[in-house]
Order: structure tokens, then sequence, then C-alpha cells
């Protein structure tokens, strides 16, 4: 009994090793799954597929790094269509800290809820994370305050690529490409 007992533990032990030695690290795996929620044409749907696969994936697509690579532009249908699902995914990723929905977050909370002060905040931490979009807008709210006008220049040099340094000289010219881009956007969500 106890060579039998010995035996059937030597079988199970050796499929264990193998699955150890062909697991990908954490890091990996998060990896992946940022990849395929910066790539996937719908990212949310791809995660919870993703999710379901195993138990490395599913605590990997948790991880903070994932939600922060979620293009919120690819969820155009879902904000449509599923209104309140798209809400609370944007309110989960602005605790994975995805400058996207802090920017959403930030537009609604100034222009819908005039709660100026929060939103300017969140405005503030999608622009320090990048987004043009969100350093454009605030730097055009901050503009017109007289004690906030040098603060607004610098969110606007941040979007014309400038990041807040002087310009070299008087005949230096600024392209402005990203703030005509930034302009067009609303004209062209809503035919205007």
């Amino acid at each position: 009994m106890a060579a039998r007992t010995k035996q059937m533990k030597r079988r199970s032990s050796a499929p264990v090793m193998m699955r150890k030695e062909l697991a990908l690290c954490h890091d990996n795996v998060v990896h992946i799954a940022g990849i395929v929620a910066a790539t996937s044409p719908e990212p949310i749907d791809d995660l919870i597929n993703l999710r379901a696969t195993c138990k490395a994936m599913h605590a990997a697509t948790k991880e903070r790094d994932v939600g922060r690579r979620v293009p919120l532009e690819r969820l155009d249908r879902m904000k449509w269509l599923e209104n309140e699902r798209y809400l609370a995914v944007v309110n989960h990723l602005v605790g994975a800290g995805n400058p996207g929905a802090f920017f959403i977050v930030g537009v609604t909370l100034v222009f819908a809820s005039q709660d100026i002060k929060q939103g300017l905040l969140f405005l503030d931490k999608a622009a320090s994370a990048g987004h043009k979009a969100a350093a454009y807008v605030l730097g055009l709210l901050l503009y017109k305050s007289d004690e906030a006008r040098a603060a607004g220049k610098k969110y606007i040099s941040q979007v014309e690529g400038d990041d807040g340094e002087a310009v070299a000289g008087a005949g230096a010219r600024r392209t402005n490409r990203e703030c005509q881009q930034c302009r067009k956007m609303p004209r062209m969500r809503f035919g205007r």
C-alpha cells in the first residue's frame, strides 16, 4: 500500500512541475494583458474573455497597469448603447489611473455638474499623464482667469509640444497642430 501511495505521488508531481516551468511570470502576463487592452478593437469584452482563461490572466487583468492602457475612444458603441455599463467602466478606470477616464470625469464635473474645483483636479491628473485634450481644456479653463493665466499658458504649451519651455527667439514658430486636432474633435463627434 505504501509503495502504491509513493507511486501515485510521483505521477501527480511531474505534471505540476511541468506546469510551473511553463508558467509565465506575473509581470509578463500583465504585459500581455496590457497589450490586449491597448490594441483590441473591443478592449473590455476581450479583457473579460481573457480573465476567464486562467487564474494568472484573471489576476493580471485586475492590475492598474492594464486599466491605464484601455483606450476609451474604442468604447463609443458602449457609450451610446450601454450607457450605464460605460459609466461603470469609466469609474473603474478612474480607480486604475486611466488618463482618458480622468478626462471624461473632469469634463463632466466642470461642464455638467458645475463642480469646477473637482473637475480641474481630474483634468490636471489627465494632463499630467500626457492626455493632450485634457491639457488643452485645462489650459483654456485656467487661461480665462487672471490669477491662473500663467498655468493656462503652461498647459497650452504642453499641447503644442513645448512642455512649458520658453520659445527660443522671436522667430520661432509653434506648429499648433495638437491644438487644432483638439478643436476638431468635438466637431467630428457631434457633427458641428
